[in-house]
């Protein structure tokens, strides 16, 4: 906003130059181009930012499934940990091996996390700088 306002106040000042005194008209193209200049400025400059706001929202939207598939992980591994006894008499092995099969039989949840993930990769590979996609599937394979 100050760079505007430094550039219509130049622009006034230009103008009123122009009219008071007899000055060579190109002093007023010149006022106009700068104008023009500054406006192109502009326009390019808010379509950067929307750019990267896409890209940071794109970043974040990766980041928090990653980071749930990660929890689901871990989840599971610490489930998994609770059954890694193998002592016990036959009930009790059966029992914990009914629990590990719940959680074999819970796996399409972790599969779901992932494809919803690996969509996003997808869906968003146009967008994306090359070498920021290729980050993307790099931690996607990762997690596979």
């Amino acid at each position: 906003m100050a760079h505007k306002r430094l550039i219509e106040g130049i622009s006034e000042k230009a103008n009123a130059l122009v009219q008071v005194t007899q000055v060579p008209s190109n002093v007023h193209e010149k006022v106009v181009s700068v104008s023009k200049r500054y406006e192109k400025l502009v326009d390019t400059s808010q379509k950067g930012i929307l750019s990267l706001e896409a890209l940071l929202n794109i970043f974040q939207q990766f980041h928090d499934l990653q980071k749930a598939y990660q929890d689901y992980q871990k989840r599971q591994w610490e489930r998994l940990a609770n059954y890694s006894d193998y002592t016990g008499n036959k009930t009790a092995l059966q029992a914990r091996l009914a629990k590990i099969i719940e959680i074999q039989d819970s796996q399409s949840e972790g599969e779901i996390k992932l494809n919803v993930l690996e969509e996003h990769v997808a869906q968003s590979a146009h967008t994306l700088p090359p070498r920021s996609q290729e980050s993307m599937e790099r931690d996607l394979a990762n997690l596979r």
